[in-house]
C-alpha cells in the first residue's frame, strides 16, 4: 500500500504555520524557525515525521496515525479516489528506492483564513468569518516564519527544476487575500529565470463567490500569462436556497453569474461538490446544473477536457457524514449516478461514479443512538451560533435523526 499523496504534494499553510501532504492528513505539522533553518529545501519533503510515515507505509503496508481519516473509512475514503498510483503494482526494488525518492508535483499554498462565508463543515481556522461568530481572533501569520519557508520553497523549486510543478491556491477564500495575485505573479517571474523549471498548472480553489471586480483582476492576471495552464476550481454542493444554507454566506445568484462567466473563457473550469448527508438529495440536481451550464458554453462533450467534476466527502463533523443518514437513502446516488450517465464517458465520468458508489457505502454507518444524538446536539448549537433552526431549515433531520 502506498499513497502517492505523501511523496507528491507538499501543503503549506501560513496563517497557522504548519505544513503537511493532504487535507485529510492530520494533525500537520508545525516547524519551528530553528527546524526551517537546518532543513533548508529539504523541509517539504524529508520533515523527520513526514520520512518516518513514509517508512510506516513501505514497512507495514499499512496507513500511518496520521492518515486516520483514511483508516477510518477504509476502502470508501478519499484514499480510493486522489491516491494516483493505487493501481501501481510495485516491486519490491522500487519501493525500496521510493523511501529516498522526492515526487512532488503538487505545491498547495494557504495564504490565510480570509473567508465571506461559515460552511457548515468549516472552522475558525480556515475561516475569518467563522472565527468572528464564535468570538474568536483571526489566525494571523508569523511574517519572519513565512519569509523562512518561502525563502526555502523557491530554492526547493530550483532544486526541483525536472519536474513540472502544479500550483493550488486555497483559503479561506484565496481571491479575497490582497497578496494572491502579487505571490503568483512571483512564482512565474521565477520560473521564468529558471526556465528548466516548469509550472504544469496553477489552480485557486473557490467560492466564487467574490465581486465583479475581483473577478475582472483574475481574468486580467490569466490574459497576462496566456503560456499558464489554469485551472479555476469554484466550490458549491448544491444549487439555490439549499447551497446558501450549507455554505452560509453564499449569494447564489453572483454565484452562477461568476460561473457562467469563467466557463465562457479558455480556463479549465471545475466544480468541487463536498458531499454531505445534507447535499445527497439535491447532488443529481447539481449535476443536472452542471451539464445545462456546459451545454449553454457550447461545451457540452468537453466533460474532462476543459470542466470537470471533482471529488470530496464530509466526514467531519460526524453531523455532516453520509453515514448518518439510513441505507435507502441510496436512491438518490442512483439518481446521480443516473445522470453522470448522460455526461461523455471517459476517466473524469468513471472516478466520479467511483466516488459516489464509495458514498453510497458509507451510508448507514454512522447511525448508531449516541452518533444521532450528538448530530441533533451539533446541529441544534450551531443553529444557537448563526440563530437558525436547521431542524426546520433541513426537515430531512428530523427524519433521520
Amino acid at each position: 500500500m502506498v499513497c502517492s499523496k505523501m511523496w507528491t504534494d507538499v501543503t503549506l499553510k501560513l496563517a497557522n504555520r504548519s505544513l503537511t501532504t493532504c487535507c485529510k492528513r492530520f494533525p500537520p505539522v508545525v516547524p519551528s524557525l530553528n527546524e526551517i533553518e537546518k532543513l533548508g529545501p529539504n523541509l517539504f519533503q524529508n520533515h523527520p515525521q513526514f520520512a518516518a510515515e513514509k517508512l510506516h507505509f513501505l514497512n507495514t503496508n499499512s496507513l500511518p496515525a496520521a492518515c486516520g481519516y483514511c483508516g477510518d473509512a477504509g476502502a470508501n475514503s478519499m484514499w480510493s479516489v486522489w491516491n494516483k498510483w493505487r493501481d501501481v503494482d510495485w516491486s519490491q526494488e522500487q519501493l525500496a528506492k521510493l523511501a529516498q525518492e522526492d515526487h512532488t508535483s503538487q505545491i498547495e499554498i494557504m495564504l490565510g483564513s480570509s473567508c465571506n462565508q461559515t460552511c457548515m463543515y468549516c472552522n475558525e481556522g480556515a475561516s475569518s468569518a467563522w472565527a468572528q461568530i464564535k468570538g474568536l481572533p483571526v489566525e494571523r501569520e508569523n511574517e519572519e516564519w513565512s519569509r523562512e519557508v518561502l525563502k526555502n520553497l523557491y530554492s526547493y523549486v530550483q532544486k526541483s527544476e525536472s519536474r513540472p510543478l502544479s500550483y493550488s491556491f486555497v483559503g479561506g477564500e484565496p481571491l479575497l487575500e490582497p497578496r494572491l495575485f502579487p505571490l503568483i505573479e512571483k512564482l512565474i517571474s521565477f520560473h521564468r529565470e529558471h526556465p528548466n523549471s516548469k509550472i504544469k498548472e496553477i489552480r485557486i480553489i473557490t467560492n466564487l463567490n467574490v465581486s465583479e471586480r475581483i473577478v475582472n483582476q483574475l481574468l486580467g492576471l490569466i490574459m497576462q500569462f496566456p503560456e499558464i495552464k489554469w485551472k479555476i476550481s469554484a466550490s458549491l454542493d448544491a444549487t439555490g436556497k439549499f447551497g446558501e444554507e450549507i455554505r452560509d454566506g453564499l449569494d447564489w445568484s453572483r454565484f452562477e453569474q461568476n460561473f457562467e462567466r469563467l466557463f465562457a473563457t479558455h480556463i479549465f473550469l471545475e466544480l468541487i461538490p463536498s458531499i454531505n448527508c445534507l447535499s445527497i438529495t439535491e447532488h443529481a440536481g447539481l449535476l443536472e446544473w452542471l451539464k445545462i451550464k456546459a451545454k449553454a458554453a457550447g461545451k457540452k462533450m468537453d466533460f474532462g477536457k476543459s470542466w470537470h467534476i471533482a471529488s470530496n466527502t464530509v466526514t467531519d463533523p460526524v453531523a455532516l457524514h453520509p453515514g448518518l443518514l439510513p441505507q435507502n437513502f441510496s436512491s438518490h446516488i442512483d439518481k446521480a449516478i443516473q445522470v453522470l450517465e448522460t455526461f461523455p464517458v471517459g476517466t473524469a465520468h468513471e472516478v466520479h461514479a467511483i466516488h459516489l458508489n464509495n458514498v453510497r457505502s458509507m451510508l448507514g454507518t454512522k447511525r448508531s443512538h449516541a452518533e444521532r444524538e450528538r448530530a441533533r446536539e451539533w446541529y441544534s448549537q450551531q443553529g444557537q451560533l448563526k440563530g437558525k433552526d436547521y431542524f426546520s431549515i433541513f426537515p430531512i433531520l428530523n427524519q433521520v435523526l
